[in-house]
């Protein structure tokens, strides 16, 4: 009994016959050539959104929380005892009715600060 084969190499160094190419992808063609297209991973460069071509760099904002200087009053995160550190504003008053920092002028003045 013969051998029945699907692709078989012409004499002339040609290319095997379109029917053995059917399992193999072609790589010359664009779909399988840009990236993106059915893989994972790949990005396509028109989906990307382009920004203003020459931004200038934005300029950090200053600092415009106000802070309290205050006395420590024991060991903690905030600081070690005796130290006088400054504080925001916004948070003084719970701290200081925690019993971190004492934040009354003539304590800040009786621990050098």
């Amino acid at each position: 009994m013969a051998r029945k084969t699907t692709a078989q190499a012409a004499p002339s160094g040609d290319p095997p016959a379109p029917s053995a190419l059917s399992d193999q992808v072609d790589t010359t063609s664009p779909a399988a050539a840009s990236p993106g297209h059915g893989e994972a991973g790949g990005t396509d460069p028109a989906a990307t959104l382009p920004g203003p071509p020459d931004a200038p760099a934005l300029a950090p904002e200053p600092d415009t929380r106000e802070r309290v200087k205050a006395l420590v009053l024991h060991d903690s995160i905030y600081g070690k005892c005796g130290e006088v550190r400054e504080f925001d504003a916004d948070h003084v008053s719970a701290l200081k009715g925690a019993g971190y920092i004492d934040p009354h002028p003539k304590a800040v003045e009786s621990a050098g600060g």
